[in-house]
């Protein structure tokens, strides 16, 4: 069970990574995403004492974000790396500032969470990663998604309105990935600056050794997340503790140096 908390916030992430860039746009941005959702649930945990408020308020601000992206790459025709890397600055600098405003110059605070929220989450990831494979696979909207990602230009002359389909897709990134962000700060009991900690990145890591595909991304978010725990388990024993907290970011570049060749990502990934 242990390892469930390092899987829950690369699993979100990763299924907000696959819903963005199904429809074209890269989405470097989730670790953003992360930081974002993480520090509104937890404000809103801290003076509400409400979960169900938190992660939706999270998801909510996440998904705002989402379609800032969305703004930056399709109407303002950014790089989509430049435009998530952005988007990370921006919320790491935000978050912190707005910390220190609201908790008395303090770059972190407490959310006095009671107990353990791994249940409440299994549940919604479960729901989320079933979702999302039948919208992919069993329905007619699922497929034409999926159609804006590999050719805009025959989608548009189809009738399907593809920008729409982006706008919702990034939105709907932000919103996923928004459960991972509220998991980080709703589990820990804490938000701290940057509490992603390069998950997003990982997590978009999972989307490609998933091969943009739902369960094979969670598979992949699985097997990352059992490096963070080994790393996490093992420190003070065999190696320094600075070696083994890289170790999952090792196994990262790892996989994807023996994976990225094989993988077919959508054929107007990137492209506007």
């Amino acid at each position: 069970m242990l390892i469930l908390s390092p899987f829950m916030p690369l699993f979100f992430a990763a299924m907000g990574g696959i819903l963005s860039e199904r429809v074209g746009i890269i989405n470097i941005a989730l670790e953003g995403f992360l930081i974002i959702s993480a520090f509104v649930a937890g404000v809103v945990y801290f003076y509400t004492s409400s979960i169900i408020l938190a992660i939706l308020a999270g998801c909510a601000s996440s998904g705002l974000a989402g379609l800032l992206h969305y703004f930056l790459t399709v109407k303002l025709r950014l790089n989509h790396i430049v435009s998530g890397l952005g988007i990370n600055i921006f919320a790491s600098g935000i978050t912190v500032y707005i910390t220190s405003m609201l908790f008395d110059q303090s770059r972190s605070f407490q959310v006095g969470v009671k107990g353990s929220v791994l249940p409440v989450f299994l549940i919604i990831a479960a729901f989320v990663l079933i979702t999302i494979s039948l919208f992919f696979n069993k329905t007619p909207i699922g497929l034409r998604y999926k159609a804006v990602g590999e050719n805009p230009f025959d989608a548009k002359v189809l009738g399907i309105r593809v920008n729409n389909y982006r706008a919702i897709g990034l939105f709907a990134s932000g919103f996923i990935t928004g459960i991972g962000g509220a998991f980080l700060v709703l589990q820990s009991g804490s938000f701290v600056k940057d509490i992603a900690a390069g998950r997003g990145y990982i997590a978009l890591a999972a989307v490609i050794f998933g091969n943009w595909k739902p369960l094979p991304a969670a598979l992949g978010a699985l097997i990352f997340a059992g490096f963070d725990w080994l790393g996490t388990s093992l420190q003070g024993r065999f190696l320094p503790d600075q070696i083994l907290r890289m170790l999952p970011y090792i196994i990262t570049i790892i996989a994807l140096a023996g994976i990225f060749k094989k993988a077919s990502p959508p054929a107007a990934l990137g492209r506007i």
